[in-house]
């Protein structure tokens, strides 16, 4: 396999540079299926932040107060425990998608 001026050998790795990579999504706004779509890329965002408030600080908002001993507490920490579960098997991570 020739890549410019390297030859894959197998005990060498090739340096990598990749410049200037860009993407372009395009959607046919007439179909709903496309225009679902390009408003989950456009809230895409708007989603992240959720995420990123709610696994970062809405648990410790919502259990402010209480002890970790109480039903309440233990309850809400169920609820967020199954929500990071769920995050984690559709490898999700707020912590990559906000800076």
């Amino acid at each position: 396999m020739n890549c410019g001026s390297w030859h894959h050998h197998s005990d060498a790795t090739p340096p990598l540079k990749i410049k200037n990579m860009k993407a372009k999504l395009e959607f046919d706004l007439d179909d709903v299926d496309d225009r679902m779509a390009h408003l989950r890329c456009v809230k895409s965002t708007d989603m992240a932040i959720v995420l990123w408030e709610m696994t970062m600080n809405t648990r410790k908002r919502v259990t402010s107060g209480y002890d970790e001993k109480d039903d309440f507490y233990r309850g809400v920490d169920a609820v967020f425990d199954k929500f990071r579960e769920l995050m984690e098997e559709s490898n999700i991570n707020p912590e990559e998608l906000i800076r």
